[in-house]
Parts: C-alpha cells; sequence; structure tokens
C-alpha cells in the first residue's frame, strides 16, 4: 500500500488517480459480492485513494492551474509552453476528428500519427485553440499521435477496433466477476484493470510501454482460480 500508494504520488499521474477511484469502486462492490469487506479496511483504502489524490494533485498544482486558465476558469496569467493537460486535449480534438471522418474503417494501425490523416483537420485545430504553441500541433517533426488510447483505437481501427476493446474488457471484468468467490486473486486483477484503465486515458499505443506488461499481467490475474 505504502509504496503503491508513493509510486502513484511521485509520478504525478492524474490518469493513475483516475483509475485508482475506478479500483477503490471495483475492490469495495466486488468484496461485497464476495462475502463482505469489514468497515475499517474499506475506510482505510478510501483514505489511502484520497491521501494519493491529494498527493497528486499537489504534484501536478501548477499543471491544474495552467489547464483551468485553458478551459477559461481563470485568468491565463502567462504565456506558457506546450501544457500536458490542454495539449492532450487539442490532441484528443484531432483524434476525434480522424475518426468521425472514417468512423467505420479508421485510417489504419497507427495511421493517426502520420501528416495525410491528421493535416486536413489542424487548421480546424488552430481555430478552435488559438492559444496554443505551434510545437503542440502534430507535425513531421513531431509526430504526438493521439495520446488516448481509446480515442486512438477508434480513429487507426474503427467500429471494429472499439468493439473488439470493448470485448477484451468485458471479458477481463466477467472473468474476474466469477472467480471472486474461489480466490482474492481476481480482486486484486480487477483492481489493477481498473488503475490501467485510468493510465490509458493519458496515453497511446507505443509498442514496450511497461503499462502494456502491466495491462497483460492483470488479465492474466483475473483467471486464476484455487
Amino acid at each position: 500500500m505504502v509504496t503503491g500508494a508513493l509510486g502513484v504520488v511521485l509520478s504525478g499521474a492524474m490518469t493513475a488517480v483516475l483509475g485508482l477511484w475506478l479500483a477503490l469502486a471495483a475492490v469495495l462492490l466486488g468484496a461485497r459480492a464476495a462475502g463482505g469487506l469489514g468497515g475499517r479496511r474499506a475506510l482505510a483504502l478510501a483514505g489511502i485513494t484520497i491521501l494519493v489524490t491529494a498527493g497528486t494533485a499537489t504534484m501536478r498544482a501548477s499543471t491544474i492551474e495552467r489547464f483551468a486558465e485553458f478551459v477559461g476558469l481563470r485568468e491565463r496569467v502567462a504565456d506558457t509552453g506546450v501544457e500536458s493537460y490542454a495539449h492532450r486535449t487539442l490532441l484528443a480534438y484531432i483524434g476525434g476528428r480522424i475518426w468521425l471522418d472514417r468512423p467505420v474503417t479508421g485510417v489504419g494501425w497507427q495511421a493517426s500519427s502520420e501528416e495525410w490523416a491528421y493535416g486536413p483537420f489542424l487548421p480546424d485545430a488552430r481555430a478552435r485553440f488559438p492559444g496554443e504553441p505551434d510545437q503542440a500541433f502534430p507535425s513531421p517533426e513531431h509526430p504526438w499521435g493521439i495520446q488516448l488510447l481509446y480515442l486512438q483505437v477508434a480513429a487507426d481501427l474503427g467500429i471494429a477496433g472499439i468493439v473488439l476493446l470493448l470485448g477484451l474488457a468485458v471479458a477481463g471484468v466477467t472473468a474476474a466477476v466469477r472467480g471472486l468467490r474461489s480466490s482474492p486473486v481476481p480482486l486484486a486483477g480487477l483492481g489493477w484493470l481498473c488503475v490501467v484503465a485510468g493510465v490509458w486515458t493519458g496515453i497511446g499505443l507505443v509498442a514496450g510501454l511497461p503499462l502494456a506488461a502491466l495491462t497483460w499481467i492483470a488479465l492474466g490475474l483475473v483467471t486464476v482460480r484455487d
């Protein structure tokens, strides 16, 4: 618990915090279905999640402030470079436009990071996000990609990719639920799946990521039976 909590806080990944809240809900519901979880343990899990959220938000305070300026919740006090959350919002907009242009087939595996795919939507993106610096927009020198797994799957692979990804998620959750009463391991796997589901909202499909390994390990754990 301690090392995991510190790892999330020091990483400053709010996407991991999102996944952690999903995991908390899944573990509490799963434990209840499997026979219940003591009140003290449930409160301890909730308390740790709150502390991790506060710690991670503190680590990312300046980035959160810049994003608040980006969405108009506070006045912009200074021009900045490429800011994480604003940048991902811009890339998500372009990814959404790519998918809407070819919703059935998508543009092809990993093609959303290629200029021919995103180029037609750059003028609209620049008009929609006029305050973003030039280097924030994708280009041959900066093939940023979409940096959001779910939207990248839609843009690259279309409806078929969405169906396959949803099928994988449903299979993992179903396997975990079926194994709850026979072993505690599937519950841990379900929690890991929720965490990685959150983290994938901030990163695209890149070969060799440790996150990909963690995803498949989690899918393996939900299948464990005594």
